[in-house]
């Protein structure tokens, strides 16, 4: 999968905007302020109908305009698909070929990225719940069933809270519909824990090497905390455990109006030697490990859609030096179409890249230089 072509128009500070790119590695430099950013934003907003960086998607559309417009034109094995997304103040539409798409789970999975950004740290220092809803993005856009049970799980949570409050104000109320939506959770808790058990893993077979190599440091893993202590994460064992403790827990839940355990209830965590990055970790260790992870996403991706995804690193250099900058440039991978942000196109040593193109952004403008 690579992108041949990006079109926006009124997009952040763009008014119109349109490149080619071929599979290579697309370096896009210049000046602070002058919209590299938010270039990657927009192919990212491709991918998620979503940004990485604003909460109100309105502010995406530029200054005293009413609506934006992305198109994206995307090379996929032996096909050529373009998505083409528009967004108002009174929603957005989405056409995949000329084709609508009503529903974000039906379009999520037409265009494969993974960002590497200085927002980024948040996957260390930030909260669980924004862990739990990058995991979800994560699996989300390799398996359209897993967003389907996901929101099945968010409803079912919504009604076994509602319901425990109302079984906690009236001593009355039937416990055997509170059994439905408890059995009817831990069926899509089965199924959740599953697939992120299995990403965890399928990074953990990367990021440790990608690490040692980057930076020398050995045993970096991914611990994946949920809310019950499972051993193996089978079926049988997930249901036992969830059914033990739901018993157990039943006087609180009902006194709290929540359910205290299940998938939205995880975490995960960085350790290098069991030690926790996010309290003994530099700063620049905690940047570099983020980094090694969104690599170790790539072969996880391609092996659940049969493509790599492109990759998106903004702005990856500003707190690298040389060396660290030269062993990031060896760990791309010239199959992996790749944009990269920066501040300096000298960044970029040729010794250890091949196929680069060079783009100047500047004044709003983006260039391609010969």
């Amino acid at each position: 999968m690579f992108i041949q072509k990006v079109k926006l128009k009124n997009f952040r500070n763009y008014d119109t905007l349109e490149l080619d790119f071929t599979k290579n590695l697309n370096v896009l430099y210049g000046d602070n302020a002058q919209g590299k950013t938010n270039f990657l934003e927009a192919i990212y907003y491709g991918a998620f109908t979503r940004s990485y960086r604003a909460d109100n998607v309105l502010d995406l559309i530029k200054l005293n305009e009413d609506f934006f417009k992305l198109e994206i034109e995307i090379k996929d094995k032996d096909d050529t698909k373009k998505i083409e997304i528009v967004t108002t103040k009174k929603g957005k539409k989405i056409q995949v070929n000329k084709v609508d798409i009503k529903r974000i789970s039906d379009y999520i999975g037409n265009l494969n990225v993974v960002l590497f950004a200085p927002e980024d740290n948040f996957l260390i220092k930030g909260t669980p719940a924004s862990r739990r809803t990058f995991l979800d993005m994560e699996i989300g856009q390799v398996s359209k069933q897993y967003i389907n049970v996901l929101s099945e799980y968010n409803h079912l949570l919504k009604q076994r809270n509602e319901y425990l409050k109302t079984m906690f104000i009236n001593s009355f109320t039937d416990k055997e519909y509170l059994d439905v939506l408890t059995e009817r959770i831990i069926e899509k808790s089965i199924f959740i824990y599953s697939a992120r058990v299995d990403y965890i893993k399928k990074i953990n077979e990367k990021i440790g090497n990608l690490y040692k190599n980057i930076t020398g440091i050995d045993n970096l893993v991914i611990k994946y905390s949920p809310s019950i202590d499972f051993e193996e994460f089978t079926e049988e064992e997930i249901k036992e455990k969830m059914l033990e403790r739901f018993d157990h827990l039943l006087d609180r839940e009902m006194s709290q109006g929540n359910t205290l355990i299940g998938p939205h209830r995880d975490d995960f965590s960085f350790l290098i030697d069991e030690k926790n990055l996010k309290i003994f970790g530099s700063q620049g260790q905690q940047r570099l490990a983020i980094l090694c992870f969104k690599l170790a996403e790539l072969d996880y991706i391609k092996e659940k859609t049969g493509y790599y995804p492109i990759i998106l690193f903004d702005d990856v250099f500003s707190e690298l030096d040389n060396i660290h900058k030269n062993k990031l440039l060896q760990h791309i991978n010239k199959d992996v179409q790749t944009f990269i942000t920066t501040t300096n196109g000298e960044n970029i040593n040729k010794e250890f890249v091949t196929d680069v193109d060079f783009f100047v952004v500047e004044n709003s403008k983006i260039e391609k230089q010969k």
